[in-house]
């Protein structure tokens, strides 16, 4: 199994700003999902058949055994998953709350 994200992050300044001033309460969104991919590796299986063969006038030749090999291929599932934020840290020690859905966070500047 394995999951590959493909997620994004932006921050959403005050309107009009193109930074956070101190005090503002800052927000950091994110969009985008992971894809989990599962996959069951193939088998392949081995049973005998019987043949028994008839000529034209009837007469019957004796019964063969055969190999038959029956090969099952493997699957691989491919499924969308949600994101949520889970914690957000940086280097200065604020603290986030990330919402209930978990789209987006918030901290103090």
């Amino acid at each position: 199994m394995s999951d590959v994200f493909n997620v994004t992050a932006t921050w959403v300044y005050p309107t009009g700003q193109t930074a956070y001033n101190p005090g503002d309460t800052m927000k950091l969104v994110i969009s985008g999902g992971d894809v989990q991919t599962t996959t069951t590796p193939g088998t392949t299986e081995t049973v005998q058949a019987t043949v028994t063969v008839q000529a034209t006038d009837g007469a019957t030749g004796t019964s063969q055994s055969v190999p038959i090999q029956i090969v099952h291929p493997g699957t691989t599932v491919a499924t969308p998953e949600s994101v949520k934020i889970v914690s957000v840290t940086d280097g200065s020690g604020r603290i986030y709350t990330p919402d209930v859905g978990g789209l987006f966070a918030t901290a103090i500047a």
